[in-house]
């Protein structure tokens, strides 16, 4: 492990000396550029006549092809073997073979407000039904008039069945849409092999002498639990804010002109972090790729009929106000009907939709200090939350991409977004310009308790789940404190959202599997807090387009407004 551990740090300082050259030759003029442009174009040209010409073997296959070029793991000689070689078991769960029927009581008629059942058999290639859970499904029940959806509960059984329920918020046809997003081999190697291992997430340090009178110097950066080689390293202690585990970068050799103190900011190196996955995965690729992933059910009842008046209430009347503790609902999240997002959890409001609402809002909002912290998925929910109440966002000259400040006179009302460090973005972020999501919790001792904090830390997919723990329950323990000292602080936990993938390395990494296990670990950990978790997983999976790290503006906006119905319920909250 330490050999392969120095192989992988000689890997990563190549790369980094790669990205720093890359950013010299951006730094030419104009006319030197264009000459070295047109001589790598001319090296290149030349590369391929000779390629072209010269005997090599025939790749018969996109699927060759991208195993091929895939970071040289794969010699283009050896492609049969290894393709007999990472085949498919013929155990494995098939959505070819797997079917779904009705539940009991359902059938192709349903009521509105009425719920479907479904129930899903596994079957593997033969046809042969499985006899283990363990197998990760999606369900959604879509309409195009009214254009309505909403997604399904799947519950296992752990005998290779499983029950879906559906609840039936519209009238109209509907289609069903059963889909093996992962068989249960990738799921258990998931939570088993890659959750668990480290340095799975890789940055370039810049170093840089605060008088600006040196040039930068950049080494490679990991994140460490149980790091024991301290030579040529510099480690950064973080014990409030991520526990034990380290930042560890390659010290400077040069050591008369930069320090380990001289560590300005930090940006992901996407190529080793994609070689880090490529390594990871090396004999399991067939689990993210082709038949294994996101695969339509196509056997079993495809539409359904569901009956009922246009105006009936659908919506339990008797939701509880939107407030921290909530269990979730017994069949579905909610539904969408018209780019509106109808909870099944709490009472949810459109808070722009009307002069009532917007006034509400305006009374709950004026005079608070709003943050948006965490990740950078947090920006786009606090450019929406500012449209929700009728007020413009416009990027300024000052602004920063990890960090934005508005003041609204009329209000008098502050937001802040508020990026955390160790982000995995290919932008600098200077260690200057960011807090951790505690630090920022701790400092807000105003004796007025005047906070809406809004906390987005689940896309950190690339820490190992013991650090990404220990970080989430240092995190609680930072909201603990904020409310015992300011009890009437509204503290909002966005859940994760399913993200498709373009590649096996980043659905390896950032797959649905891991954020679905990073959403059961954050609501077992701030179940008992003062901290309301905002589950948005259903809402993004309902909604009809791909799932992408940005969630399309209606979702965000139907997000904030979930948000809003949690800190603005002018009912009071209750002891949980």
């Amino acid at each position: 492990m330490e050999q392969f551990r120095q192989f992988s740090w000689k890997g990563v300082t190549i790369l980094a000396k790669m990205d720093e050259e890359t950013e010299y030759l951006t730094s030419l003029p104009r006319r030197s550029r264009f000459v070295v442009i047109v001589l790598l174009s001319f090296c290149f040209i030349s590369f391929v006549f000779l390629y072209a010409s010269s005997s090599k073997p025939t790749v018969n296959s996109i699927d060759d092809l991208k195993k091929a070029w895939n970071m040289g793991q794969y010699n283009v000689h050896r492609l049969a073997d290894q393709e007999n070689k990472h085949k498919s078991p013929s155990d494995i769960t098939h959505a070819q073979s797997s079917t779904y029927r009705f539940g009991p009581s359902s059938g192709l008629v349903v009521s509105k407000g009425a719920t479907l059942r479904l129930v899903i058999e596994a079957r593997d290639r033969a046809g042969k039904q499985t006899k283990r859970g363990g197998d990760m499904w999606y369900a959604t029940l879509n309409s195009l008039k009214p254009k309505a959806s909403t997604a399904g509960k799947v519950s296992d059984n752990d005998d290779g069945t499983y029950d879906v329920t559906f609840y039936a918020g519209w009238e109209g046809v509907a289609r069903i849409d059963i889909i093996l997003v992962h068989p249960k081999e990738a799921c258990s190697f998931v939570e088993k092999k890659v959750w668990p291992t480290e340095d799975r997430v890789v940055w370039v340090g810049t170093f840089r002498v605060k008088d600006q009178s040196k040039e930068d110097h950049t080494e490679t950066c990991v994140l460490r639990r149980n790091e024991t080689n301290w030579a040529k390293k510099c480690e950064y202690w973080y014990p409030s804010e991520i526990g034990g585990t380290m930042l560890i970068c390659g010290k400077p050799e040069d050591e008369e002109r930069w320090t380990c103190d001289d560590l300005y900011a930090l940006k992901s190196l996407d190529a080793r972090i994609a070689l880090a996955a490529s390594e990871l995965i090396e004999g399991k690729e067939y689990l993210f790729e082709g038949e294994n992933v996101m695969q339509i059910v196509d056997e079993g009842p495809k539409h359904i009929q569901i009956e009922g008046a246009t105006d009936q209430q659908v919506v339990p009347a008797l939701l509880p106000p939107c407030q921290p503790g909530l269990q979730a609902p017994g069949n579905s999240e909610g539904y969408w009907l018209n780019d509106q997002w109808h909870s099944l959890r709490c009472q949810n409001f459109q808070w722009g939709v009307n002069d009532s609402k917007a006034q509400e809002a305006s009374r709950c909002l004026r005079g608070k200090e709003v943050y948006f912290l965490g990740d950078t998925t947090a920006r786009q929910w606090f450019e929406a939350f500012q449209e929700s109440i009728g007020l413009k966002f416009f990027l300024r000259n000052d602004d920063a991409h990890y960090r934005f400040l508005r003041h609204h006179p009329s209000l008098n009302l502050s937001v802040l977004y508020q990026a955390r460090p160790l982000l995995t973005t290919s932008s600098k972020v200077p260690f200057e310009e960011v807090q951790f999501e505690v630090d920022v919790l701790d400092s807000l001792k105003n004796p007025k308790c005047n906070y809406i904090i809004f906390l987005s830390l689940w896309s950190d997919t690339n820490w190992d789940r013991p650090s990404f723990t220990k970080r989430l329950n240092l995190t609680k323990e930072a909201i603990e404190r904020l409310t015992v000292r300011c009890p009437e602080a509204r503290v909002v936990v966005r859940s994760p959202h399913p993200v498709a993938h373009g590649t096996f390395e980043t659905s390896a990494y950032a797959d649905n599997i891991l954020l679905f296990g990073i959403k059961d670990l954050m609501t077992e950990t701030f179940r008992n807090t003062q901290a309301s978790f905002l589950d948005v997983w259903d809402m993004s999976l309902a909604y009809p387009s791909p799932n992408k790290r940005d969630m399309p503006h209606e979702v965000t906006q139907q997000g904030v407004n979930l948000f809003m119905s949690y800190v603005c319920q002018s009912s009071t909250r209750s002891d949980t």
